[in-house]
């Protein structure tokens, strides 16, 4: 299991259509290989979650991007518009998952 937990400050507008997931030259296919949750996940403004890994390698780099534009509450300031975290399964098999630092 593979959950990337993106927030957004309110001077940015996400677009969900941008959403493209990658493991090493396949590209993922939305709502089949991943989900896309933009509701019902607290302050955050979406998450992207790929249940099943385990046809992939320790080595199988996943790359995920997306978009965003600024409106009109964007703020120039030193903090950051956006905040990410990981959060991760080692073994699929047991259910606990582990998160790394937010950037």
């Amino acid at each position: 299991r593979y959950i990337v937990h993106d927030t957004m400050t309110s001077g940015l507008t996400f677009d969900a259509s941008s959403v493209k997931v990658k493991i090493g030259e396949t590209v993922l296919t939305q709502g089949t290989d991943y989900i896309l949750k933009t509701t019902e996940i607290g302050n955050e403004t979406f998450n992207i979650v790929i249940e099943d890994l385990t046809k992939y390698t320790k080595d199988s780099l996943i790359t995920i991007s997306y978009s965003a534009v600024l409106n009109e509450n964007a703020l120039i300031t030193d903090k950051e518009n956006n905040e990410v975290n990981l959060e991760y399964s080692n073994n699929p098999y047991d259910g606990t998952t582990e998160e790394s630092p937010k950037k």
